[in-house]
């Protein structure tokens, strides 16, 4: 059996001392009955419970700090502006990046013995620190405050203005060749002269880059002094957005770099792939961008009508090598279609003008993205030949069989799309599978595929009843309401759907509380009605469904949210709605609910009977008035998809 690395006993190897490099500290701890190897030190650094610890890893070898006792004592210089006095806050950066760190552990979370909170500033989007009412009463605009780490929190007072010369940058400097010994200072970079391979250059986090200062040099920041900002100029330094590098060192560009690095990391991770791969996703997305643009732009300008914007593809030729492996088509689908036709429309375009440079073995790759094209652009004939003919190249192209069954559904085909849902191998709990399963009707042996179908249609068994089953219209209710729901969680609704649940949660909750939000039926059912994509689909997609479904979603277009009371719980939930008297039973209750509590529903009808596949949501008495006043708003140019999700959440201070 072996034992878990004791996080703990990192903490206990820094009690006597403020720093330890990496190596000195696994020896500590092997000395102190607690040997680690270097992945046993990974995974007891996840553990240990202390959050006053933290890693630089801008030197080598690794600095593990004690981040409260090392700051203890320090103070860091600022000049106040008209924002901050009439605000009440402090903005963080430059000049208080030192303290960064500590402003979520007790007891550095107050400022003389009040409150603070570490916050993003609306207008700039800079972080700040949220004062308690009156703190900054005392300080005039441009007048300069230093502020202390203090064993029991942060203090305020005022400072004078420092002398010209700036003291003791003797360590400062050697912690600055330290970290930027390499990068060099480029003052031409088209001069002939300079080597490639002589340019190191690189940023590194201003708070990391302070917290080093101060571990090696016990005096540094002890006394109110000039602004950051002078003392990093003075050492041959520039700081932008948190970050801090070598004068002339390149933010922008550097932000740019990292932000590509970070997307491609994204896509190898979302969708499996090689970092070769997901470059030939980036790259084509890149293309259908630019090529977007280049068409908007000539058709705003229109003075120059007849001189269509000229326009290269042939650097997309090594992507089109990479649509042999399907998740890459399926990421570019994904990311970048979504649900814009017009998006659909250019990359057809250029997939057609590319078609004779593609590879016989990506050939299934390009009809599955055109297919999806066709798909987005309504044309779904076509996409459904797409697909076959993606199939007949690779038997195996999943994501065809994939599409292909939710063709099959939206026609009412329930036996085809588990067929290809199966052929697929998703799993067994997927959605779509679960789904439509219930729908397959029985195959009868006392009638041939080829023969008149038994129900009067005219039309042959195979087309028209085999493998279908005659569920009644209030039967495939659920069925209807996830086609829709199903095309806005994978489609145009995405990005909604996370706005909305974004707006459901307490962000100081977590990413976990947004991960359950993003399924809450209540956001698929707000993001359908309120947001508008039901018309979408009916625009662009109901002509694919049975008749009696389509006339049944025309329907549900006048719908409305109402307020029903509970007046029963047991096998289900037994709601009357408090507007037609109706009497429904739902499947779940909200969480907490009691009888007699009043929840608010979307009944949707689907003949004599109604349901809600939205879900209900409890809504307590403080929240009643303003819950009518929302339902007040349905059908009106006021009704607003974000204020929906807000009032019914509980979310909403309005």
């Amino acid at each position: 059996m072996t034992t878990r690395p004791d996080g703990d006993a990192i903490v206990r190897a820094l009690q006597n001392d403020l720093s330890l490099p990496v190596p000195e500290l696994l020896d500590r701890l092997r000395h102190a009955g607690s040997p680690m190897t270097e992945e046993e030190f990974e995974e007891a650094w996840r553990d240990q419970s202390s959050s006053a610890l933290a890693r630089i890893d801008i030197v080598d070898p690794e600095l593990v700090v004690d981040v409260s006792r090392v700051l203890t004592g320090r103070v860091f210089t600022h000049r106040l502006d008209e924002q901050e006095v009439e605000r009440g806050e402090l903005s963080i950066l430059p000049d208080l990046a030192g303290i960064w760190t500590l402003l979520d552990t007790a007891p550095f979370d107050q400022l003389d013995a009040r409150p603070i909170k570490e916050s993003i500033d609306p207008d700039t989007l800079d972080p700040v620190i949220r004062l308690s009412d009156g703190a900054l009463d005392a300080y005039a605009v441009d007048s300069l405050v230093a502020l202390s780490v203090g064993p029991d929190g942060l203090h305020l007072a005022a400072a004078v203005e420092p002398d010209d010369v700036i003291p003791r940058l003797t360590e400062l400097l050697l912690v600055r060749q330290e970290v930027f010994a390499n990068d060099q200072l480029i003052m031409d970079p088209d001069d002939p002269g300079l080597e490639d391979d002589e340019v190191v250059l690189g940023d590194v986090p201003l708070e990391e880059f302070l917290l080093l200062v101060c571990a090696r040099d016990p005096q540094a920041f002890t006394t109110p002094g000039p602004l950051l900002s002078e003392i990093l100029e003075e050492i041959g330094l520039e700081q932008e957005d948190g970050m801090v590098a070598v004068a002339g060192f390149d933010f922008a560009g550097a932000a740019e770099i990292a932000d590509a690095e970070s997307e491609l990391e994204r896509i190898c991770e979302t969708y499996d792939l090689s970092n070769g791969e997901a470059a030939a996703v980036l790259l084509v997305i890149d293309k259908v961008d630019e090529l977007h643009d280049a068409l908007h732009d000539w058709a705003d300008d229109g003075e120059n009508e007849d001189e269509f914007p000229e326009f290269d593809l042939m650097d997309l030729l090594p992507a089109m090598m990479m649509l042999a492996e399907p998740m890459v088509v399926v990421a570019i689908a994904d990311e970048k279609l979504g649900g814009d036709p017009h998006l659909g429309t250019v990359l057809k375009s250029m997939l057609m003008l590319l078609q004779p440079e593609v590879p016989r073995r990506s050939m299934a790759g390009w009809h599955w993205l055109v297919a999806r094209c066709d798909d987005l652009l309504s044309a779904f004939e076509d996409a459904e030949a797409g697909y076959r003919t993606a199939l007949d190249l690779d038997a195996d192209f999943y994501p065809a069989m994939r599409e292909l069954a939710s063709l099959a559904s939206l026609r009412g085909d329930a036996a085809q799309a588990v067929s290809l849902l199966n052929r697929a191998m998703v799993p067994s709990d997927d959605a779509e599978l679960a789904m439509v399963s219930r729908y397959v009707g029985e195959t009868r042996a006392d009638i041939g595929r080829n023969d008149v179908c038994w129900c009067g249609s005219g039309k042959k068994y195979k087309k028209c009843h085999l493998g279908r089953s005659d569920f009644d219209l209030a039967a495939r209710r659920d069925w209807l309401y996830d086609k829709v729901a199903n095309w806005v969680r994978n489609g145009p609704g995405r990005e909604l759907v996370i706005e909305l649940a974004a707006t459901a949660v307490d962000p100081a909750v977590g990413p976990e509380a947004l991960f359950v939000a993003v399924k809450d039926p209540l956001m698929i059912d707000v993001a359908m009605f309120e947001g508008g994509l039901l018309d979408e689909f009916i625009d662009t997609r109901a002509t694919i469904l049975p008749d009696d479904e389509r006339e049944l979603l025309v329907d549900w277009q006048t719908s409305r949210r109402s307020l029903a009371t509970v007046t029963g719980l047991g096998t289900g939930c037994i709601i009357e709605d408090l507007d037609s008297g109706a009497v429904v039973t739902l499947p779940l209750a909200p969480v907490g609910a009691t009888v007699g509590d009043l929840v608010c529903v979307r009944l949707l009808a689907a003949g004599p009977t109604l349901a809600a596949p939205g879900g209900s949501v409890l809504v307590p008495p403080s929240r009643r008035a303003l819950t009518e006043a929302l339902l007040a708003l349905q059908g009106s140019d006021e009704e607003d998809p974000i204020r929906t999700v807000s009032v019914l959440s509980g979310r909403s201070t309005d």
